[in-house]
């Protein structure tokens, strides 16, 4: 019975991928385009500022890249950081005003930088993003809001990396653009390369 439902699951005994995770996402599923994602990022956006702050106005100055930028760095970063953590094996990590209150949720990679939605940055740069609040850093995150993400929302995220044109983005687009054709939560499969060669 364990057997059957290790299997089920998608990894062999062997850990290597079950042909079924092959065929949870078939191989042709097409990428969101990037004008596709933005109009998602709008609806987001619209949502969570409710026509609010100065940082989001729809316009025809946001770029596609620009809605997906700020999606992911104040709305959803939680979102983007566990997708890059299941994509690499990243950890989380908070960043948190000095009260405690949490500001942003991003990664950290093998070499100890931060890395989020807009590539590698340094603590020190978050502040501009954040009303000049200055932040700290927490270790340890289990990341508690994934239970509202399925495979498809994670891909969808994957499918957003594939379009932002700077590092470690562009050297992850290989195996990103497999996890959104065949990837589920939780298992290995060809795209955790990027653990050994990051």
């Amino acid at each position: 019975m364990f057997k059957s439902q290790f299997e089920m699951f998608g990894v062999g005994w062997d850990g290597k991928p079950h042909p079924l995770l092959e065929a949870h996402l078939p191989a042709d599923r097409p990428i969101p385009t990037l004008e596709e994602l933005a109009e998602e990022a709008n609806i987001v956006l619209e949502r969570e500022f409710d026509d609010g702050p100065e940082v989001f106005e729809r316009s025809p100055e946001n770029t596609a890249l620009d809605l997906l930028r700020l999606q992911y760095a104040h709305c959803e970063c939680r979102y983007f950081a566990f997708a890059l953590r299941e994509l690499t094996g990243w950890p989380i990590v908070l960043a948190v005003e000095p009260g405690g209150l949490l500001c942003h949720q991003l990664n950290r990679d093998v070499q100890g930088r931060l890395v989020d939605v807009t590539g590698f940055v340094t603590l020190e740069e978050l502040p501009g993003r954040y009303r000049g609040i200055e932040l700290e850093v927490r270790e340890g995150n289990n990341f508690e809001g994934d239970g509202d993400l399925d495979d498809d929302a994670v891909a969808q995220v994957m499918a957003a990396m594939l379009y932002l044109p700077h590092e470690p983005f562009t050297s992850l687009s290989a195996q990103a653009s497999l996890w959104v054709r065949h990837g589920r939560i939780g298992l290995d499969g060809p795209w955790r390369e990027a653990r050994c060669a990051t």
